[in-house]
């Protein structure tokens, strides 16, 4: 439905009110449901007939990869916490965390943008993310499978 109505909502322009407004977003929501079966169809090898109709039917379910609004809410936490931990962590140490991971400058880049020695980078890089590390654990826990997010500080 949200795929016919965004479909309906860009070609709306081209309607020509030749007929009504309903009749003519019944057609595109149709038209869509049928380009959808078509894909499916093309997709999906036959197979023979089940007695079990709705395990046929789990079949044709194609699982949703996106993240759920919960995931969404969760990962939007997730960024809140380490933003504030950053803005904890002092300003020696905070600068080579905004250039390195967030600006994605190398150690080398980063000591030459602020005047440093790689060694004094790699140094305040270690002693940030370890401060980042015990204070998400504090707020989060050990996780079993840790996100983007906290891999990138690891």
């Amino acid at each position: 439905m949200q795929r016919a109505f965004q479909g309906a909502l860009v070609n709306l322009p081209r309607f020509r009110e030749d007929s009504t407004f309903s009749t003519w977003l019944t057609r595109i929501v149709v038209n869509d449901a049928l380009m959808l079966l078509r894909q499916r169809r093309r997709r999906a090898p036959l197979q023979e007939t089940s007695v079990n109709d709705e395990e046929d039917d789990r079949r044709l379910e194609i699982a949703d990869v996106r993240p759920t609004p919960e995931d969404i809410l969760c990962e939007s936490e997730r960024r809140t916490t380490v933003r504030r931990a950053v803005a904890q962590l002092r300003e020696s140490l905070r600068v080579v965390v905004l250039h390195g991971e967030l600006h994605v400058l190398t150690s080398a880049e980063t000591a030459r943008h602020l005047g440093l020695t790689v060694s004094a980078v790699k140094a305040r890089t270690f002693h940030a993310r370890r401060f980042l590390r015990k204070h998400l654990e504090r707020n989060f826990g050990r996780p079993s499978a840790p996100s983007k997010l906290q891999r990138s500080l690891a």
